[in-house]
């Protein structure tokens, strides 16, 4: 049995999933646990039941570090759900750089040089 503490964390995590599908950055659970290898049962299990005590820390680790999701929201539930903006194109890749966004930006919308702001 978790102790209360834990089943928070639990709780944020599969919040944080349900808002990711939700947002369009997951496409869904199902896709998250195939993805990465995760036994779905357990999955499925520690969703319905938060206190069973079957939660991985690499489940944690995986939405760090892939997503952008703040490791102090999810172990404290303190500050911003994610730590770093993840600005994801139709086609499903991330963009890192300001100058790759804006492209991606002027691309989707069309926008010519010559009418872009100086």
């Amino acid at each position: 049995m978790q102790s209360e503490a834990s089943k928070e964390v639990v709780n944020r995590f599969f919040e944080t999933l349900d808002h990711m599908v939700e947002a369009g950055k997951l496409s869904s659970l199902f896709a998250f646990c195939r993805d990465h290898k995760i036994n779905r049962w357990n999955f499925n299990t520690l969703k319905k039941e938060h206190e069973r005590d079957i939660m991985q820390l690499e489940w944690l680790t995986i939405l760090v570090k892939k997503y952008g999701v703040s490791a102090d929201y999810l172990l404290t539930g303190e500050g911003k759900r994610y730590s770093k903006e993840i600005f994801i194109q139709p086609n499903g890749y991330k963009l890192k750089s300001l100058s790759q966004k804006m492209d991606a930006y002027i691309s989707a919308n069309k926008i010519q040089a010559s009418q872009q702001p100086m």
